[in-house]
C-alpha cells in the first residue's frame, strides 16, 4: 500500500520531461510548474482538474528571461493550452490508462520562420500508460500527430528516498521546413518530490543529435511543480 501511494505522488505529473505523463489532477487538484530551459528562458504552466477524468491547463514560454539579454516570446501567438481526457483509468488493475490529448506547447525556443518550437508540440494525441506495482515502474506510449503521424515512448523507475528516474523518446518525424533530422528527441532525468506538494526536475534533452544548431544538442533543464487543491 505504502508503494502505491508513493507511486501515485511520483508519477502525478503533467509532463514526465517532454512526453506527457498519464497521471491526472483530482477534481480540484491544480498545479503551477516553472520550467527553466533553453537560452535563460522560462516555461511557466498551470493545471487544473475540472472534473475527475478532464484536465486543462495553459502554458506560456520566452527566453531571456533571467540575466541580461532582452527578453523575447513567441511571435503571434498567445498562451499554449491543454485539455486531457481521461477514457480508461488504472484503477481498473487490468487495463492501462488511456487517455486523449491536445497540447499546443512545444518546447525549447520558439522559431515564427520555422513555424514551431525547437521540440514540436504534440498536438493531438492518444496516451497508453501502466504501472507495474512490484518493480514501482511507470510504462507509457503512444502516438500523437503534428505535420506527421509520430509515436512516444516514456519509462519512468521509482528510486529510493523518494526519487524517480526517467527515459523518454519520441520520434521527429517533421515537415522539412523545421530543419529536424529524423532521429527522434531522447531525454533522460531525476525527480526529486520534496514532499507530497512539490517536485524537483533536472533533466539532459536531446542527448542524440537532432538539429542541424549546437544550441539544441545536450541542452539541460530544470523544472519545479507544486501541486495542491482547493
Amino acid at each position: 500500500m505504502i508503494l502505491i501511494i508513493f507511486a501515485s505522488i511520483i508519477f502525478n505529473q503533467t509532463y514526465f520531461i517532454d512526453n506527457p505523463s498519464p497521471s491526472f489532477l483530482s477534481h480540484g487538484e491544480y498545479l503551477i510548474g516553472f520550467r527553466l530551459q533553453g537560452n535563460n528562458g522560462i516555461m511557466a504552466n498551470f493545471g487544473i482538474g475540472l472534473f475527475d477524468r478532464l484536465n486543462m491547463g495553459v502554458s506560456y514560454s520566452g527566453d531571456s528571461i533571467l540575466g541580461s539579454g532582452k527578453p523575447t516570446f513567441p511571435q503571434k501567438r498567445g498562451p499554449e493550452f491543454q485539455i486531457r481526457l481521461k477514457i480508461i483509468g488504472e484503477e481498473s488493475f487490468v487495463f492501462p490508462d488511456v487517455i486523449l490529448g491536445f497540447d499546443t506547447q512545444g518546447f525549447g525556443s520558439y522559431d515564427s520562420s520555422k513555424r514551431g518550437y525547437s521540440v514540436p508540440e504534440k498536438m493531438f494525441y492518444l496516451l497508453l500508460g501502466k504501472t507495474i506495482d512490484f518493480i514501482n515502474t511507470n510504462i507509457s506510449g503512444g502516438i500523437n500527430y503534428r505535420d506527421k503521424v509520430n509515436f512516444f515512448l516514456s519509462i519512468s523507475q521509482l528510486l529510493p528516498s523518494d526519487f524517480n528516474l526517467i527515459l523518454e523518446y519520441s520520434t521527429s518525424f517533421y515537415d522539412e521546413i523545421r530543419e529536424i533530422e529524423k532521429y527522434g528527441f531522447l531525454n533522460t532525468g531525476i525527480a526529486w518530490n520534496f514532499s507530497e506538494q512539490v517536485r524537483f526536475l533536472f533533466a539532459l534533452r536531446e542527448i542524440i543529435k537532432n538539429h542541424k544548431e549546437n544550441n539544441c544538442h545536450l541542452n539541460r533543464i530544470v523544472y519545479i511543480t507544486f501541486q495542491s487543491g482547493f
